[in-house]
């Protein structure tokens, strides 16, 4: 009996074939432009691409050997987070805005660390590492394999968002080397300690998570350190800018070494025990006991407790991010009482670093807690015999979704704002919140429940948990690509709607509805209707994933058919309330326009006595319409307003603005050709300033460079000596 593995375990997937795309776009886009052509690192982001493509489709259409076999199966592992760090990075490049620049920073990040966490992870998930440590070659080139795939991949995302930060507009203040330097730096980092926490927890996820705290657990508490020991040193003198680089540049270093060596000695020491049907993650599961204990005391034994409590024991992941939160918090805490210098102190007093850290966790939780709720019990095998119990799947549903909202919003909302209300006091931890408008909290509830609803909607298909993430990532990127999309149609919209307005107003002027909407009613029902639409999205969704939650497994025309409904689903509302509401502020901007135009006249009145009693009137402006310099400016406004022309307020200021004065230098010529003609400042041939009207017979010297430039000089105009 032979023993064989099937070819389309390593087959090529067709999702490589979006990586050379957003390049042709950013390509096509640049050639599309007038007067201008693609980059050379446009071009050379596109050759590499297809340099990393063509070696898959080779080894796709010809048989391998056992060692590109590997490495195929490698390769396959990280597609999700290699997609994530480079395809939605470049996307959002595609524009060249620097205001995105934060933007390809996350999914850069994101796709790196999945993709670092997923070099070991996945084999435990998949079970296959028992698998992979009895073949009969040595560790060591497996695990010189496995890095070797890993280093490759995140050289390939760090370059290609060094390219793209190379594309980016200049701006004075902003170093593009810095950015660079910390996206190497951050490179090296996942790749040194993401496979160290993949194995030691053996979970994708958990090894994620770790990645990210571990680094900020010990900065912390090295600081802490370093100020508590000036403090005790130099209780008056503040710490030294030159201790923190110090320290960086030699812990830093010592980290990434200590973290590789113990993932080599935590693999060469492996041992593979989860070869059943034991889960990969039981190691982590014990960190839900205690309220698990806590809840069997509290709600007894009945049916629905104990359903409730089996739903507490999927979710792993939320603890374990509610665990570092707390940890981070308390040295947080640590580290400003022990601070000695003044600078460091509002450093850590401030609010923007801890809502940036804190957003970060509370989006890990909750889409660690969505992902979760469905694929935790089909990676553990749990779910074919669950849906089989006497209650009702119905009722399961809704006690999944039910547990999972509520613990989503308790652990990755509540408890985020819970501790830095206490870091940061009332009074400062308010200033954010008093500040936003209520669009503001509209879109941060929507987003929140975008989160939790997009992560429980891949979870009901996926088959593990860090699929269902990346899955999410990846639903919740192409949804957010195509509400900007329609965003910018609509701003379109708007705009044009405002251009006709204003032509009507002008050349064929039309009354008004008495019912024009106020623009407090307009901004009213932009939140309202964004608010609904959001709500009805997302009850899609959950409907979605309920009817794949009973399914063993879910077919993949199945998702994209529920994928093509929601995104036809958002298009129909994004576009009819963008189109109702463009036409609601073209009509509030016409009641606007004709209650302007009622008062235009009262102002060009008032404008014109001012303007005539102070004497700044141009002169020739009576003589235009026919009338004396001594009528009044009532009667030459009324002349004004029987001309053929419409009279607008641009067309009355310039013809009762009197013309600026020429600068010295300009010959009279061209000045009284084009109305110029002031007194000038011209200079004589003894080199002195004097003033002399601009008339034809009053030489001007001028520079002979710049008259035989701008031909100034003339026979009346002689060059300068």
């Amino acid at each position: 009996m032979t023993l064989t593995l099937p070819l389309s375990r390593n087959s090529f997937h067709p999702a490589w074939l979006l990586v050379p795309l957003p390049p042709l776009v950013e390509a096509l886009a640049d050639w599309y432009l007038p007067g201008s052509q693609a980059h050379p690192l446009t071009i050379l982001r596109l050759l590499l691409s297809l340099a990393l493509i063509a070696p898959l489709l080779w080894w796709r259409a010809a048989a391998v050997t056992p060692a590109v076999g590997r490495l195929l199966k490698e390769l396959r592992g990280h597609l999700p987070g290699f997609l994530v760090a480079v395809v939605v990075p470049g996307f959002l490049g595609v524009a060249h805005d620097r205001e995105m620049l934060g933007w390809q920073l996350v999914p850069f990040s994101l796709g790196s660390l999945l993709m670092g966490a997923t070099a070991f992870g996945s084999e435990f998930e998949h079970r296959t590492m028992a698998g992979l440590l009895c073949q009969p070659i040595s560790r060591a080139r497996i695990y010189g394999e496995k890095l070797l795939i890993l280093s490759a991949l995140l050289a390939f995302a760090a370059a290609n968002l060094r390219f793209g930060l190379a594309l980016l507009p200049p701006v004075y203040g902003d170093s593009t080397t810095e950015q660079v330097a910390m996206v190497a730096l951050f490179a090296v980092a996942v790749f040194a300690a993401a496979p160290l926490f993949s194995q030691l927890t053996r979970s994708t996820l958990a090894g994620l998570i770790f990645t990210v705290a571990a680094p900020m657990l010990l900065w912390l508490l090295i600081a802490s350190l370093c100020n508590l020991g000036q403090r005790l040193l130099g209780p008056n003198e503040p710490l030294p800018d030159h201790w923190v680089e110090w320290v960086f540049k030699v812990c830093f270093p010592l980290y990434v070494l200590l973290c590789a060596g113990l993932s080599w000695r935590t693999f060469q020491r492996l041992e593979a025990r989860d070869t059943g049907a034991a889960p990969a993650t039981s190691g982590l599961h014990p960190l839900s006991r205690p309220v698990e204990w806590l809840l069997a005391s509290l709600i007894g034994g009945s049916a629905t407790s104990h359903l409730v409590r089996k739903e507490l024991r999927l979710h792993v992941i939320p603890w374990l991010v509610a665990g570092i939160q707390v940890g981070l918090w308390l040295l947080w805490l640590a580290a400003r009482s022990w601070a000695t210098d003044e600078e460091t102190r509002q450093a850590l007093a401030s609010v923007e670093g801890p809502f940036f850290f804190g957003g970060i966790l509370g989006a890990l939780t909750l889409l660690g807690t969505g992902a979760a709720a469905v694929a935790e019990e089909r990676q553990l095998g749990t779910l074919e015999w669950q849906v089989t119990q006497p209650v009702s799947v119905r009722r399961q549903w809704r006690l999944k979704c039910a547990v999972t909202l509520l613990l989503g919003l308790l652990l990755g909302v509540a408890l985020p704002l819970t501790l830095l209300r206490v870091g940061l006091g009332t009074e400062q931890f308010g200033k954010p919140f008093a500040e936003a408008p209520l669009i503001g909290y509209v879109v941060s509830a929507a987003g929140i429940g975008a989160l939790l609803v997009i992560s429980l909607f891949a979870s009901s298909f996926a088959r593990s948990t860090v699929k269902a993430v990346a899955a999410a990532v990846s639903i919740g990127s192409g949804l957010v690509a195509l509400l900007f999309a329609l965003g910018w149609m609509a701003g379109q919209l708007v705009n044009r709607g405002y251009l006709i307005a204003q032509e009507v107003a002008v050349n064929r002027p039309v009354p008004v509805p008495a019912w024009a909407p106020a623009p407090e009613l307009i901004q009213g029902l932009a939140i309202g209707s964004l608010a609904l639409s959001a709500l009805l999205v997302l009850g899609l969704l959950v409907f979605f994933a309920g009817r794949n939650f009973a399914q063993t497994q879910v077919a993949a025309r199945s998702v994209f058919r529920q994928l093509m409904v929601t995104v036809g689903v958002v298009t129909l509302l994004s576009l009819l309330a963008a189109t109702t509401l463009a036409e609601l502020s073209v009509l509030q901007h016409r009641a606007n326009m004709a209650k302007w135009a009622e008062e235009m006249p009262r102002a060009m009145l008032r404008e014109l006595k001012l303007r005539a009693s102070r004497g700044n009137l141009r002169p020739e402006v009576f003589t235009r319409y026919g009338l004396a310099s001594t009528n009044s400016a009532e009667t030459l406004f009324e002349a004004m307003k029987r001309a053929a022309e419409p009279l607008t307020w641009q067309r009355f200021v310039s013809e009762i603005t009197p013309p600026p004065p020429v600068p010295a230098g300009i010959n009279a010529t061209p000045a009284r050709r084009y109305g110029l003609a002031a007194p000038l400042q011209a200079t004589n041939k003894t080199g002195k300033s004097e003033a002399s009207e601009a008339t034809p017979g009053v030489p001007i010297t001028v520079d002979p460079v710049l008259g035989e430039r701008y031909r100034l000089t003339t026979p009346d105009n002689p060059p300068a000596p």
